[in-house]
């Protein structure tokens, strides 16, 4: 009789274990799947945020070049004097005014106005 009495309290014993490990395993697998639809779409939303980025890189970088260019041609017409260098010069302010404009009308970002302020 105590043979049995210990059969069947081993058995609740290792039947309790056996189903607390498939609440643990179920419950992983749940935040497994959980995790792993949060970390899809945060990489979807990271991907169009650099697509948008990179462009907007692009583009500024190519406007303080022309920045670059612009300082550049001052000096040049501050030393050299010359007429087609200053005519040259006013083309280029001209345009990179331009171009500022039509980056802060076309990437309308929350930092475009400091980034141009510091250019």
């Amino acid at each position: 009789m105590q043979n049995k009495k210990a059969k069947k309290q081993r058995w609740s014993l290792e039947k309790t274990f056996l189903v607390a490990c498939a609440a643990i395993l179920a419950v992983m697998v749940v935040s497994a799947w959980g995790s792993v639809a949060l970390l899809r779409s945060t990489i979807a939303s990271y991907g169009e945020n650099v697509d948008k980025d990179v462009n907007a890189l692009i583009e500024i970088e190519r406007i303080r070049n022309m920045g670059e260019t612009k300082t550049a041609g001052a000096r040049a017409w501050f030393l050299l004097g010359s007429k087609a260098i200053f005519d040259e010069q006013a083309q280029l302010k001209k345009d990179y005014e331009a171009a500022l404009a039509g980056f802060e009308k076309r990437l309308p970002l929350p930092q475009v106005p400091e980034i141009i302020k510091k250019l």
